[in-house]
């Protein structure tokens, strides 16, 4: 078993990343993925600890916007047209300092500790990391 450390520039974030300015929320198509228990579909609707306070925000800044108007898609593409598409905005994820600059970020939500396990009979060796 291997425990590896986070350091904080890349620690797990439940974020709300905006590729534009979020003054115009109508506009702006908003991507999750399924991560539970952020981010999940349960009974054909879409739940989890991060849509409960996306829809809070939503609703605090006055959008006309709700978790119902959330796409529901695999990380990558959510991620991909939040770097490319104008008015697009992906959560959750992690922030990292390659992405630093490329959303603005709001966040954190929460913290997690990234963890590899391994039978201890596969003798596998894994160097240091730095």
């Amino acid at each position: 078993m291997l425990d590896m450390k986070v350091t904080s520039a890349v620690k797990l974030l439940l974020l709300v990343l905006f590729s534009s300015a979020l003054q115009a929320t109508q506009e702006v198509e908003i991507y999750t993925e399924d991560y539970p228990p952020y981010n999940m579909i349960e009974n054909h609707r879409l739940t989890g600890l991060s849509v409960d306070i996306l829809a809070v925000i939503l609703k605090r800044i006055g959008s006309k916007k709700t978790k119902e108007n959330v796409n529901f898609a695999s990380w990558s593409r959510g991620y991909s047209l939040a770097k490319t598409k104008k008015n697009t905005m992906v959560f959750s994820t992690t922030r990292t300092e390659k992405r630093e600059n490329l959303f603005k970020w709001v966040g954190p939500i929460a913290k997690t500790t990234i963890v590899l396990l391994a039978l201890k009979e596969k003798n596998i060796k894994v160097p240091d990391y730095p």
